[in-house]
């Protein structure tokens, strides 16, 4: 019998997927998810404290809703709401200011350019 994991998708979700576009939706939407997950618990960890919990004089600093951002990645662009805080101190490290690639897609460019292609 196979153990079920915290991570396992769901096969009643899995057993929607009819087509090669329906599967592409599937893993950028999980992906999409993974990231502003990922970017919500790096604002909970700068700001000491999680969402709609009191304070109670542990910070000055405060949520300040969300910017937008696309991150163009191997399965397609990414549209991604990125947290911000008041005083403008929160860096991010899964996705860098400024950044709009993935490592991936920046490694594949940097690959091809040293072995000659330019276009």
């Amino acid at each position: 019998m196979e153990k079920d994991n915290e991570f396992s998708i769901p096969e009643s979700a899995l057993k929607k997927i009819k087509t090669q576009t329906e599967l592409e939706e599937f893993f950028s939407t999980l992906y999409k998810q993974a990231l502003e997950n990922m970017l919500k618990a790096e604002m909970e960890e700068h700001l000491g404290y999680k969402k709609n919990e009191k304070t109670l004089g542990k910070s000055s600093n405060s949520r300040n809703g969300y910017s937008s951002k696309t991150l163009k990645t191997n399965i397609g662009d990414i549209p991604l709401e990125v947290p911000r805080d008041r005083d403008s101190s929160f860096e991010t490290i899964v996705v860098p200011k400024h950044h709009r690639m993935s490592a991936r897609i920046e490694q594949a460019i940097i690959s091809m350019y040293s072995k000659g292609m330019t276009t």
